[in-house]
C-alpha cells in the first residue's frame, strides 16, 4: 500500500524511502476536513495525513465541506485542504462560503487549495476567495506537510500573541477604572477631596463603574460568539435614547477637550432588535470617536427611519483613517498606524465584536473616511416584526 501511495503522488519507488514518518510526530490529534471529489485520491490522501498523526474528516465536494464546518464545534479543524474542481460546489465558491460564517473560530480555519492547475490565474483565484496558500497536483508528500506545518504552526502563534497581547491590554484596560475608583472613594472617605467636589468626584466614578461593566460585558461576549451560544433577545427601544445614556459615561472626557456633540435631540427613532447588543454597539461606536476626535472636535449623531430599515451613524471630526487601513479595521486585534498613539491600550476588540453583533441582526455596517477630516459609521438594521407581547 505504501509503495503505491508515493507513486501515487508522483514520487519515484526509489526516492520513496523515509518519506513517511516511522516515529509518531507533532501532528498527533491535529484534525483535517479534506475535500476532495475522486475517491481515490481521498484515500490516499486520508492514508498519508494518517500516517503523519493527524484525524481526517473527508467531503465529496464543496457543499459537503462548508457544512461540515458549520457544524463542527469551534476548533475541531485544524485546517482544510480543499480541492478546487469540485461538482455541485466548487472549491472557491465553498472557501468564499466559510469566510461569511459569522463565527471566527470557523470562518478562519486556514484552508489550503488543491489543483492540477497551476496557472498564475488559479493561484490568484485562490487567494482572493480566501485561500492561504496552493498545492499543484501530483502534489509531493513532503511539499504537503511542509505547507501543513507552516499553516498549523503560524495559525498557533498567531493565536498565542494574540493572547498574550489580549491579556496584557484587559489587565491594563481593568486596572485603569478600578484605580480611578479606588482613589476616588479612598479620597472621599478620608476627607482629601472637600465635600464641594463628592458629587462631581461621584460622577466620576459612575462612569468608570459603566466603562468596566462595558469592558467585561465585551469580553463575555466574545467569548459566546467564539463558542456560537450568543442569543439575540428582540425588543423595541428608542435609539437614541441608548446613545444618549452612552454619551453620559464619557461626559468628563468631552468636556476636558471641548468636544462638541450634535443630533441627539433628533427625531426619535424606535427600533426592534436586541437592546442589550446593539447597546454594545453604539457603546464601542461612542468610545472609538470619543478616543479619535480632534481636541475642540465634533461628534454627531444622525437617526433615521427609512423604508426597509433604521438607520445609525457616528462622526467624528479627526485625522480620519487612510484608504489602505479600511478594509483591516473591522478585524480582530487590529490597530491603524494612526491609532497605536492614540490608543495605547485599547484591546483592538470593539469594532470586532460590533460587526458579529451586527451580522447576528443580519444588518449591515460600513465605514467613510477622509484623512485629516473625519471618520463616519453608519448601521442599518432591518425593519422586523416585533415580538407578540410588545404589540399587546
Amino acid at each position: 500500500m505504501r509503495d503505491s501511495l508515493m507513486t501515487a503522488i508522483g514520487q519515484k519507488p526509489e526516492e520513496q524511502q523515509g518519506v513517511l514518518p516511522k516515529e509518531p510526530t507533532d501532528f498527533a490529534g491535529k484534525h483535517i476536513l479534506l475535500a476532495e471529489d475522486n475517491e481515490l485520491n481521498r484515500e490516499i490522501a486520508v492514508e498519508i495525513l494518517n500516517a503523519y498523526g493527524f484525524e481526517v474528516d473527508t467531503a465529496e465536494n464543496g457543499a459537503i465541506a462548508v457544512e461540515k464546518v458549520c457544524t463542527a464545534a469551534p476548533g475541531q479543524y485544524d485546517l482544510v485542504l480543499m480541492d478546487v474542481q469540485m461538482p455541485i460546489m466548487d472549491g472557491y465558491t465553498a472557501t468564499r462560503r466559510i469566510r461569511e460564517l459569522e463565527n471566527p473560530a470557523l470562518a478562519d480555519i486556514p484552508i489550503l487549495a488543491m489543483t492540477a492547475n497551476a496557472f498564475d490565474e488559479d493561484r490568484r483565484n485562490a487567494l482572493e476567495c480566501g485561500m492561504n496558500g496552493f498545492l499543484s497536483k501530483p502534489i509531493n508528500i513532503e511539499e504537503l506537510i511542509a505547507a501543513l506545518s507552516e499553516q498549523i504552526g503560524s495559525q498557533s502563534g498567531r493565536a498565542e500573541e494574540s493572547s498574550r497581547q489580549f491579556v496584557s491590554n484587559v489587565s491594563h484596560e481593568l486596572r485603569t477604572p478600578m484605580t480611578i475608583i479606588s482613589g476616588f472613594v479612598e479620597g472621599i472617605l478620608d476627607g482629601t477631596v472637600p465635600k464641594n467636589k463628592r458629587m462631581e468626584y461621584l460622577s466620576i466614578v459612575s462612569q468608570e463603574v459603566q466603562r468596566l461593566k462595558m469592558l467585561v460585558t465585551s469580553m463575555l461576549n466574545l467569548t459566546k460568539f467564539d463558542a456560537g451560544t450568543i442569543q439575540l433577545n428582540y425588543r423595541m427601544f428608542i435609539l437614541n435614547d441608548t446613545a444618549f445614556r452612552t454619551i453620559l459615561m464619557f461626559e468628563n472626557r468631552l468636556e476636558k477637550r471641548h468636544i462638541s456633540v450634535e443630533g441627539l435631540d433628533g427625531e426619535p427613532v424606535r427600533v426592534c432588535a436586541d437592546p442589550d447588543l446593539i447597546g454594545q454597539v453604539v457603546y464601542n461606536l461612542v468610545e472609538n470617536a470619543v478616543k479619535f476626535v480632534n481636541d475642540g472636535g465634533t461628534i454627531s449623531f444622525t437617526f433615521a427611519d427609512e423604508e426597509d430599515c433604521w438607520v445609525f451613524a457616528v462622526r467624528n471630526t479627526g485625522n480620519g483613517i487612510s484608504k489602505e487601513e479600511l478594509p483591516k479595521i473591522f478585524e480582530r486585534f487590529y490597530k491603524s498606524d494612526a491609532s497605536r498613539s492614540q490608543d495605547k491600550t485599547g484591546l483592538g476588540l470593539g469594532l470586532d465584536i460590533t460587526k458579529k453583533i451586527i451580522h447576528l441582526h443580519h444588518a449591515q455596517i460600513s465605514v467613510r473616511s477622509e484623512e485629516h477630516a473625519y471618520t463616519e459609521f453608519e448601521v442599518r438594521l432591518p425593519h422586523v416584526e416585533p415580538p407578540e407581547q410588545e404589540h399587546e
